[in-house]
């Protein structure tokens, strides 16, 4: 088990017992106070309050972030709130229905200059859920007593405020980790621009992934020098573009640089470095060295990732190996099977239109060196 797989279940088996103790502590009390006999309604203001509580406070946190993003010179690009998704393409807002990094949504932003700060965009959460806090327990506090049978509105508003403050502390602490876990949240942010560099990587990062939602013609990304989990994301986007330049001198620079310091990576860039190292050393038609370099030094955890990574670019290396070095008609065909899917997910028209080029030169490749292969999949490719 990964470090950020076991700190994963340890906060989130605390936010369990956190749910158990609020639910033993403040709603059972509550409903006993509100004197609601019929079990019926007892569920019913549980259900309706905890439901109010989570998307109050998913809200809160996303408002947060775009208030943070404001003060420290961000672009707001999207906001998607439990996958109800408004965002902003060619100056257009739209909705859909789309995936996020993080526990309850995500805020996506674009720096308008380097000196654009990342620290308001993963504090303000916090800042506001403070105020709410505040603000609802000063609530509980001046809302009387219920007296009769006949409750008003506001008892329910007097108990519902404990229940919401409750909710969005469980979602507060899994926020405020400063660790890598399941998805991205505020506290690992921070940790990570504790570095002037990351912060440079960060906004870099920003402008990037907005170009490609946007379809624009990148300019020339930059490489950082120092290798972090931030500046290795950038660098790894450099190898891609540089690949597609026909520039397989400077990448495989770039890829070497990264798998030389595989530690300082998470996971996904580390694999996906790992594997362009690959398909440069097929490139250069060392397969014994591809061979060596998949199987020895590349761990199962690597190899697995790579084997089911739907990143165009890990595809296409993927797929070559399994070509030239292994011989699996069966990978081959289960690489072809998923191409499509790994393009429905890519927003920038023109790295699949690069990706398609260098995918046929790949399987030009691959047709040559095991031409009893035959199946439909190839044809579609090659179309």
């Amino acid at each position: 088990m990964k470090k950020s797989d076991f700190a994963t279940l340890l906060v989130y088996a605390l936010m369990f017992v956190i749910a158990i103790f609020v639910g033993m502590t403040v709603i059972g009390p509550a409903l006993d106070k509100l004197e609601l006999t019929s079990t019926t309604s007892r569920y019913a203001f549980a259900i309706i309050s905890i439901l109010l509580g989570l998307i109050f406070n998913i809200v809160l946190f996303e408002v947060g972030h775009i208030i943070g993003a404001k003060i420290g010179k961000y672009r707001v690009r999207s906001m998607n709130v439990l996958g109800l998704c408004f965002y902003k393409i060619k100056n257009k807002w739209r909705f859909t229905f789309r995936s996020f990094n993080g526990l309850t949504g995500e805020t996506k932003i674009a720096a308008k200059s380097d000196k654009a700060s990342p620290k308001m965009y993963s504090w303000f959460p916090l800042i506001l859920y403070v105020i709410e806090v505040i603000a609802l327990i000063t609530a509980y506090s001046l809302i009387p007593e219920p007296s009769t049978n006949d409750v008003p509105i506001a008892a329910f508003i007097k108990y519902s405020s404990l229940i919401f403050v409750a909710i969005g502390g469980m979602i507060m602490l899994y926020n405020i980790m400063p660790f890598q876990m399941d998805t991205m949240n505020d506290g690992y942010r921070l940790a990570l621009i504790s570095k002037p560099i990351n912060v440079q990587a960060f906004n870099a990062l920003s402008v990037i992934e907005e170009k490609n939602e946007n379809e624009e013609e990148l300019d020339q990304v930059v490489a950082f020098e120092e290798i972090t989990t931030l500046t290795s994301q950038v660098n790894l986007i450099a190898v891609y573009q540089r690949t597609y330049q026909a520039d397989l001198e400077t990448a495989g620079l770039l890829v070497d640089e990264l798998v030389a310091n595989k530690n300082q990576l998470n996971i996904e860039v580390a694999a996906r470095a790992a594997a362009q190292k690959v398909y440069f050393l097929l490139q250069n038609n060392d397969l014994e060295a591809a061979e060596a370099y998949f199987m020895n030094t590349m761990d199962k955890e690597t190899r697995k990732f790579v084997g089911n990574d739907l990143a165009l670019p890990t595809l296409r290396a993927y797929f070559l190996y399994s070509g030239l070095v292994s011989k699996s008609v069966s990978e081959c065909a289960y690489v072809l099977g998923r191409l499509q899917k790994a393009k429905s997910r890519e927003v920038n028209r023109n790295v699949i239109d690069a990706e398609n080029v260098l995918f046929k030169a790949s399987v030009a490749q691959v047709r040559l060196a095991n031409p009893t292969w035959e199946f439909a999949a190839f044809e579609e490719v090659q179309k």
